[in-house]
């Protein structure tokens, strides 16, 4: 739309006058901001500083306050949990400014916490910074954040050292901030700056983390785990921010190695800003409309005689212009009117010729088009209308656009837009979809209408290609399928003379690429027997169904005859008269030798694996049998048939496949897997080896797997005597020394895992020399049984009973509630000894000594505990005999 000059008038006055305007407040802008930007961070640095200064504070109240109690105490162990509730309790007050607290040893084991957690007493901090600063510098320190050993919340420690009454160092107390829970610290989190900023406190170094953080998933998380806060902490601290930029203010607390920040987002910061720019804007609007009314006023009075005039141009150009009338203007100059009659004339002789082009366009059997400059179609023919299936008004609305095929649209409407923009002419085949037709395949071609050297529109012509598209592409294809395919393919006529062969087909003959084969007939190709069988069976086939497919032979290019797959395929004309035939063959020679070679491989195969003891199968990557031997009917109970092509879980059963699921998925995934399977029950053991061997294909992907099963009970069960006798006294059926040393090595790391206490202790008969040398060696032997029998009857089932040798005996005591438990067992141990042992005819009375030894996880080795409950033992039979001496006596005394 063009402006009138009133108009133009208007605007150009409203546009200088806001231009200068707004060039002032521009000029403005950039000091008021840096003024209130100074101001806010002036205000954030005092809150950061002021909160900095009380984290401060508070730290080193806390650090005194542990370090107080540090100096209280003068023992980092205790001998009973009583002992260790008595002393947590008597600091009570100090554990309440923490999340909990602990003691630890100069070793850097846990020895206590309050409150109780699982898992922690034992623990090893000595790889902690916090247990080396403090064991260095023997002063107090606050640990680097860290995430807790067991539970794994994030914290802070505070230690401090502990000394012992002669100022020797023996370990420290600490005490622990989480950072997720309410405390001086998680108090940071909710603190506010403004309305929308938050506080972030880091902890400086080589790679910066976060100790609070609003988002409490971010604790302890690298500083660039918060892309936007880690810029602002790495941006020019000490310049204001930029416009739309965050405030942001910090204070190191140097003690800690931390920083305290403040981030007040630049959304908030500049909001004041904001509100007073979009006021100056609503005043520059209502300026610009008060200037343009002002100015438009003015020119319409100025202007009114060419007011007139161009009232009667907008009615005239609003008339149909073979209805024009020349223009009604009262009172106009003779100018005016003599440009009206003129316009009228004009009008005439374009709306005669329009009409006639329009009755050409429309006998035309091509779609014709007419578009303006932009593109849009402002006329099209009744054969344009049929090949879109468009009403009128739906081919001047473009519906050419909407039946464009989904897949062309985008690119055909881009290069008619590209035309349309260059004044260029268009032209292009496109697919589209015809309401009640389907999909048609148009041809489009346009050129540019031009006057005076400017494009004013576009013209053109639209061409259906459905069909002739459709039989020019088959042509291609089936010549392209017919030179390119390797089976051979020929055409006769209806008496058998030979009409086309392709490529394949001619070399297979021996005929030449360039020889006329309308020479040939069937006869020189096909055997007799074979042509025969032609005639009888397969053309009369061909005829009445309209193609036979089956296998026959044909002859070679040295004569040979060759075995084919041969299809007949039987062409009819419009009106149902046979026309020609064409037979589509190929050789299978090798796919014959092939088949009966795989034949007897299998047949091989399964002959083989059938003969085997072993269960051997094949499975597919679905995890379903693909090949069984012999053995799996004997093992399942049921036909192979049966069980091929059903999965691994279906065949086994529940049971069976959770024992092997995981070993045979570990195969299917390239791993070869072998592996020990038992059964136990009352009066069963049984133990098989299974192996499975991952199949791979061409292009190194797992086919499949290849299990063996075998049965490997016999050589199981002889393991097991064979070890049974290595590790068994064979007169009392009791361990021996090898089984004893095994079974005190076990006792041991299971007292070091679960942290509990256990005892050995050793055993010399008294007065079994004088038995046996008085009755003999036979009664000897059968009081050391019936001794055997009364040891093991005097302990729990499952402590470890053992005989060295001669009349020495040993008794692992394993999981006592208290090492005092185990002199109990040894009082029991004497009484039993000391009642008379009746061995036939003969009744004897013997005695024994026993030395005692405990053991718990810290006990480092076997020797340690043995060679204490033997110089316990010794100094029993020194006492008198008869008697138990525990080592701990010996130690105190």
């Amino acid at each position: 739309m063009k402006l009138t000059l009133k108009s133009q008038a208007a605007i150009m006055a409203t546009v200088i006058s806001v231009t200068a305007v707004s060039l002032f407040g521009w000029s403005q802008r950039e000091p008021i901001r840096r003024e209130m930007m100074a101001q806010i961070k002036a205000q954030q640095t005092t809150l950061v500083r002021e909160s900095a200064d009380d984290l401060k504070q508070r730290l080193d109240a806390y650090l005194g306050v542990l370090e107080r109690t540090a100096q209280q105490m003068h023992t980092v162990r205790f001998e009973t949990p009583e002992q260790r509730t008595h002393f947590f309790e008597s600091i009570l007050p100090t554990s309440g400014l923490f999340n909990g607290m602990f003691l630890a040893s100069a070793d850097g084991k846990v020895t206590a916490t309050s409150p109780y957690r699982e898992g922690v007493i034992g623990i090893d901090i000595t790889d902690r910074d916090y247990f080396k600063q403090v064991m260095v510098v023997d002063q107090p320190t606050i640990s680097e954040p860290l995430h807790n050993r067991v539970g794994g919340e994030p914290v802070i420690i505070l230690a401090a050292p502990v000394h012992d009454k002669d100022g020797r160092l023996i370990g420290l107390i600490g005490a622990a901030l989480y950072l997720l829970q309410p405390n001086f610290l998680g108090d940071l989190r909710d603190m506010r700056v403004g309305r929308t900023g938050h506080v972030y406190l880091i902890e400086r170094g080589e790679h910066p983390v976060y100790i609070v953080h609003p988002d409490a998933d971010k604790t302890l998380a690298p500083l660039d785990a918060d892309p936007a806060i880690a810029a602002a902490f790495r941006s020019d601290l000490a310049a204001l921010p930029g416009p739309g930029g965050d405030v942001v203010t910090t204070q190191d607390i140097i003690a800690t190695g931390w920083t305290l920040g403040a981030v007040l987002p630049g959304a908030e910061a500049n909001r004041q800003l904001f509100i007073m720019r979009q006021r100056f804007r609503w005043s520059l609007v209502l300026l610009a409309a008060l200037i343009g009314v002002s100015v438009w006023a003015a020119m319409l009075w100025l202007l009114r005689p060419l007011g007139r005039l161009h009232a009667a141009m907008t009615q005239l150009s609003r008339t149909d212009l073979r209805d024009a009338q020349p223009l009604a203007l009262p009172s106009a100059s003779a100018e005016i009117e003599a440009v009206s009659t003129a316009f009228h004339k004009l009008m005439g002789e374009v709306t005669r010729q329009r009409a006639e082009l329009e009755a050409v366009n429309d006998a035309s059997p091509m779609g014709l088009f007419r578009t303006d400059a932009a593109g849009r179609t402002v006329y099209a023919n009744e054969a344009y209308r049929q090949l879109l299936g468009a009403t009128h008004e739906e081919a001047l609305a473009d519906v050419w656009l909407a039946r464009l095929h989904p897949n062309d649209r985008d690119a055909r409407e881009a290069g008619w837009r590209d035309a349309v923009a260059h004044g260029t002419g268009y032209s292009a085949e496109q697919r589209v979809i015809v309401p009640s037709i389907g999909e048609r395949l148009l041809v489009v071609n346009t050129a540019p209408v031009r006057v005076d050297g400017k494009v004013v529109g576009h013209v053109g012509a639209m061409e259906d290609i459905t069909e002739r598209a459709r039989a020019e592409q088959a042509s291609r294809v089936l010549t392209k399928i017919l030179d390119s395919t390797t089976d051979f393919v020929a055409q006769t006529d209806l008496l058998g003379n030979v009409t086309y062969i392709n490529p394949a087909g001619r070399r297979f003959a021996g005929i030449p690429l360039e020889a006329d084969v309308r020479t040939l007939t069937v006869g020189d190709f096909y055997p007799p027997e074979t042509l025969d069988w032609l005639r009888e069976v397969a053309v009369p086939a061909a005829a009445r169904d309209g193609v036979w497919i089956g296998e026959t032979t044909v002859r070679g290019v040295n004569g040979e005859v060759v075995p084919i797959n041969h299809m007949i395929i039987a062409h009819r004309n419009p009106g149902g008269w046979m026309e020609h035939f064409s037979s589509i063959m190929r050789d299978i020679t090798q796919d014959r030798a092939a088949k009966e070679e795989l034949q007897r491989s299998r047949e091989t195969l399964q002959t083989v694996t059938d003969a085997l003891p072993a269960l051997v199968s094949f499975v597919d990557t679905n995890e379903r049998f693909r090949f069984l031997n012999a053995a799996y009917e004997k093992a399942y109970g049921r036909p192979a048939a049966t069980m091929l092509g059903q999965t691994v879980r279906e065949v086994v059963g529940e049971d069976g496949y959770r024992s092997l699921c995981d070993s045979l998925r570990r195969a299917l995934a390239g791993e070869t897997v072998v592996f020990e399977r038992e059964y136990r029950g009352r009066d069963l053991y049984r133990c098989e080896e299974v192996s499975y061997l991952p199949q791979f294909d061409a292009q190194g992907n797992v086919a499949g797997v290849h299990a063996v099963t075998l049965d490997i009970t016999e050589r199981k069960k002889q393991e097991l005597r064979l070890r049974a006798l290595t590790t068994t006294d064979h007169l009392t059926g009791l361990l021996n020394r090898a089984g004893f040393d095994e079974r005190l090595l076990a006792a041991l790391d299971q007292a070091r895992v679960a942290d509990t206490v256990g005892a050995l202790l050793l055993l010399d008969l008294d007065g079994f020399k004088a038995v046996n040398d008085t009755h003999g060696h036979s009664v000897g032997d059968a009081l050391l049984r019936a001794f055997a029998q009364r040891l093991a009857r005097a302990v729990r089932p499952y402590d470890g009973v053992a005989r060295f040798g001669g009349d020495e005996f040993a008794v692992v005591l394993e999981q006592l509630p208290h090492l005092d438990d185990a002199k109990t067992v040894a009082r029991n141990v004497l009484a039993a000894c000391n009642k008379p042992f009746r061995l036939g005819e003969i009744t004897v009375q013997i005695g024994s000594s026993i030395g005692l030894a405990g053991f718990d996880g810290r006990t480092l080795a076997q020797s340690v505990v043995f060679e204490a409950a033997d110089e316990a033992l010794y100094e029993a039979k020194s006492r008198g005999k008869g008697l138990f001496v525990s080592a701990d006596e010996l130690s105190a005394g």
